[in-house]
């Protein structure tokens, strides 16, 4: 049980097989109008609403396709959001219609809305999308350049629980990227460790931001798993209460890259960490280096926090050996302790 509620975590799945669930039920109920148009029960309002609704739903699903989404992430957010929108005040007036057209006769058309059940959840639909943006707030920051590859950002407008996470923008309404937070015990606020792999990492790291747009409150994150089980190795930054953790660092140059102060923090907070930096060794068989610590700390699971091949390469080679895994591809800053096992790149 486990194990099945930790694999349950990839919302990513959930919510584009969601989406495609929800596009088939749609060219049902558009077929099923289309029928009724013809019948003369249906309205043509409804029915040319209804198959622009489809039309949007089509290029939201084709637009979000992975190859198409990596290569153009920034024009995806922007047709998800906008075209998402549009949709949500196209479904309010087709469910409108859609009571006018098929209501009693008797029945007027305010009291046949109020009894609808799509009415409702419509309402409760628009409600949670406009959540979010009711905590939408710029708010001050301060930057720390740890080197030209990473940059600390700290927020003290509230405090974060361990394994959650923060969406942050410079145009909220065009872009937004999500950083695990990193909270330090007896301090309020917490902090972004910003790693250099886009274009907008880069801009953060050159241009460090005095003043940030965030949205919402920090959310669970990946890290909400781990306490599922008693033992786990984190090939990634996590802090977890009840749960003996072994950290698993894999990184270039780390004091150069993080800084003194941030490793040394590291260091404390999980003094037998290992870290493995791939200037000084090149770059390890990651499938065995993670399945040597798997069983030297005899874990009950591995959480890793990666970009997506490499993360597909690691759940694939841990899988097949019968292990467990948690696995998350957001770019979260690391942590860990200098220590360095050749056995495990032999």
């Amino acid at each position: 049980m486990r194990v099945f509620t930790a694999r349950v975590y990839s919302l990513g799945g959930i919510h584009s097989g969601s989406a495609v669930a929800a596009l088939m039920w749609l060219i049902c109920f558009t077929v099923r109008v289309s029928i009724d148009l013809r019948r003369h029960k249906a309205s043509i309002p409804l029915a040319v609403i209804t198959y622009i609704i489809l039309l949007f739903l089509i290029i939201i699903i084709f637009l979000a396709a992975p190859a198409w989404r990596r290569v153009h992430h920034n024009e995806f957010e922007m047709v998800h959001r906008f075209l998402g929108w549009t949709v949500t005040g196209l479904v309010w007036a087709q469910v409108v219609l859609l009571i006018r057209d098929y209501k009693d006769p008797s029945v007027p058309l305010h009291v046949a809305i109020r009894l609808s059940p799509p009415f409702w959840l419509v309402a409760i639909l628009t409600a949670s999308i406009a959540s979010s943006w009711t905590h939408l707030r710029k708010v001050k920051v301060q930057s720390e350049v740890l080197s030209d590859h990473a940059v600390r950002i700290h927020y003290d407008y509230t405090s974060a629980i361990p394994g959650t996470f923060s969406r942050v923008s410079y145009a909220p309404l065009t872009e937004w990227h999500s950083f695990a937070t990193i909270s330090i015990p007896g301090q309020k606020g917490f902090d972004h460790i910003i790693s250099r792999v886009g274009d907008w990492t880069t801009k953060t790291i050159a241009n460090p931001p005095e003043e940030i747009w965030i949205r919402g409150i920090p959310t669970a994150g990946i890290m909400n798993v781990v306490p599922l089980f008693n033992r786990v190795v984190v090939v990634a930054t996590v802090f977890a209460k009840n749960t003996a953790i072994k950290l698993l660092w894999i990184s270039r140059n780390i004091r150069k890259t993080y800084g003194d102060r941030f490793v040394d923090s590291i260091m404390t907070a999980a003094p037998d960490a290992i870290i493995y930096d791939t200037d000084a060794h090149g770059k390890p068989d990651m499938v065995k280096l993670v399945y040597h610590v798997y069983e030297t700390f005899n874990a009950e699971a591995v959480c890793i926090i990666s970009n997506q091949p490499l993360t597909q390469k690691v759940v694939y080679g841990l899988m097949a050996r019968g292990e467990n895994i948690s696995k998350h591809t957001n770019m979260i800053a690391p942590t860990d302790h200098e220590t360095y096992c050749n056995r495990c790149t032999s």
